[in-house]
């Protein structure tokens, strides 16, 4: 594999990674909301 597709493909995993990241986040978050939101409705 020469240098230039590593430094690609290493770009694609950390940017992979990053999404990963965020959308764990964004996950936790939509689950707080809800888990607030039906605590407001009972």
């Amino acid at each position: 594999m020469s240098a230039k597709a590593q430094a690609k493909t290493c770009f694609w995993s950390k940017t992979v990674c990053y999404i990963r990241q965020i959308w764990a986040a964004a996950r936790l978050m939509v689950l707080l909301a809800v888990l607030s939101f039906s605590s407001r409705l009972i």
